[in-house]
């Protein structure tokens, strides 16, 4: 804190708190600029920008106004009123995904991401490789193709338009 009449709070262990009226509460967090920003968690980090609070664990927020990151390893670049909710999730300006843990039958987490607007079109104008990639394929234009997990699937949809399912399949 430099300026003694900005009205900064760096109450966190390690913590260093700099802008206007801002605070520093989480264990080795820090506000390096802007007016009224928050963190609150252990490495949770605003940059800049106004009334941003970075409150999940290893959270951060760049700038903007108005935005939130809530969970562990989110992140805002900007903007305004964005709330990066899930941990791992990350919101830019144009962001299309939220990103959150997930927990299968066999007790593996995952990362899982899901579109943000649930209405939200997809438009892939070269194509879709689900699996390895085949090094040997000529990939057509507009194309699908779904392989197995883990291993080479010789799927090969070289035509436009082609889609190919399973294993060692060509279109």
């Amino acid at each position: 804190d430099i300026n003694w009449e900005s009205g900064n709070c760096p109450s966190g262990d390690g913590a260093v708190t700099l802008g206007y009226k801002s605070s520093a509460s989480g264990t080795y967090s820090s506000v390096t600029g802007g007016k009224s920003n928050r963190a609150t968690n252990i490495y949770a980090s605003v940059s800049g920008g106004l009334y941003n609070t970075a409150s999940g664990e290893y959270s951060s927020i760049s700038g903007g106004n108005f935005n939130v990151a809530s969970e562990q390893f989110s992140s805002v670049t900007g903007g305004q009123n964005n709330e990066a909710s899930g941990s791992y999730s990350s919101i830019g300006g144009d962001s299309l995904f939220e990103c959150e843990e997930r927990t299968d039958q066999d007790a593996n987490l995952r990362i899982v991401c899901s579109p943000i607007m649930p209405d939200t079109y997809f438009n892939f104008q070269q194509g879709i490789v689900i699996g390895l990639w085949n090094d040997i394929c000529n990939y057509g234009s507009g194309i699908l193709s779904v392989g197995p997990k883990g291993s080479e699937s010789g799927n090969c949809p070289s035509g436009d338009g082609a889609v190919t399912l399973g294993y060692k399949s060509s279109a």
